[in-house]
């Protein structure tokens, strides 16, 4: 029952963020004018990370449509940098947008050596490790 209460208000929350996902405008609504997108919190990825485990589904590129990322880097492959409070960041990264993505990374912000995919291994445990 709490799994499902979460999962309702996480879907609730992100009902409402849809609007605000990267695209090609760069942040920008049809009018140019730039709209306020969220940045990515441990909670909220610890949050989403438990949702698409306890339903056996997949996290995919549009689980993080509707927050902020710092740069698409690279130019063979698609990767995505999301900011994660002040200590990580989450590094997504794959074939293309329609592609599985091939890892998603949580990092250690001051030490680039130490990070999980966040898809198989558990944040509290890489967090608390720290």
């Amino acid at each position: 029952m709490k799994k499902l209460i979460v999962l309702i208000l996480a879907l609730i929350c992100m009902i409402g963020l849809v609007g605000c996902g990267n695209d090609s405008t760069d942040g920008k609504n049809q009018d140019g004018v730039h709209e306020a997108i969220p940045d990515l919190s441990l909670a909220t990825l610890k949050s989403l990370v438990d949702i698409y485990k306890g339903n056996g589904n997949e996290m995919s590129w549009d689980t993080f449509a509707p927050y902020y990322y710092s740069e698409e880097i690279g130019t063979d492959k698609y990767i995505r940098r999301y900011s994660v409070d002040t200590d990580y960041y989450l590094i997504i990264e794959g074939s293309g947008a329609e592609e599985t993505p091939t890892y998603m990374k949580l990092v250690l912000r001051n030490d680039s050596s130490k990070y999980i995919d966040i898809r198989y291994e558990s944040i509290d445990d890489f967090i608390n490790a720290d």
